[in-house]
């Protein structure tokens, strides 16, 4: 019986100004002041098209990425431009280079599904992708683990609101597991 209004964005919206009662947001949180229900991890995964890889080759290390076009972020997103692999039981980040980049993730995801270069990609977009034969799972015995999560987020006073609480317990949920997780 609830009416959803849905607004998709890959910027930080102000709950109160914006009139939003939940918002979901990827990675780590960073405003202490909302209350927050965790969903799931968050995993970013290195992946290409086919395409891609049968023009430009597989990279076998991370470190052959030097000579591949990478897909970027712009600020504020920057951050995700820095992979972070595992390598003789160490990690090490490398800060790729590319002659695209965007502050809009479904942009860079279609770039990389149509070939344009590889991507970092949170696997909610990658793994239905590669199980669709568009993208390629690359470097995965270097795959570092991430620390973030998908969050819903609330203002406090809204906690026991029963729309919401409604609301946050069916994502819950339907997060348990995560869709992009189940066998087909």
């Amino acid at each position: 019986k609830l009416t959803v209004h849905f607004s998709m964005s890959d910027t930080t919206v102000n709950l109160i100004a914006d009139n939003i009662d939940v918002a979901v947001r990827m990675g780590n949180l960073r405003d202490c002041s909302l209350r927050s229900r965790k969903l799931c991890n968050l995993q970013r995964v290195v992946v290409a098209s086919p395409a891609y890889l049968a023009a430009h080759g597989i990279p076998a290390t991370p470190h052959d990425l030097i000579d591949h076009n990478c897909l970027l972020w712009e600020s504020p997103r920057a951050h995700l431009n820095q992979w972070h692999f595992v390598e003789n039981g160490k990690t090490e980040s490398m800060i790729m280079q590319g002659n695209f980049c965007s502050a809009d993730g479904t942009t860079l995801f279609e770039l990389c599904k149509a070939g344009i270069g590889i991507m970092r990609l949170a696997e909610h977009l990658a793994r239905p992708a590669i199980r669709d034969g568009e993208l390629m799972l690359l470097l995965e015995d270097f795959q570092a683990a991430d620390d973030g999560a998908i969050h819903l987020v609330f203002l406090p006073e809204r906690q026991l609101v029963p729309r919401i609480r409604a609301f946050v317990d069916y994502l819950v949920d339907a997060f348990d597991p995560p869709p992009w997780n189940l066998p087909d």
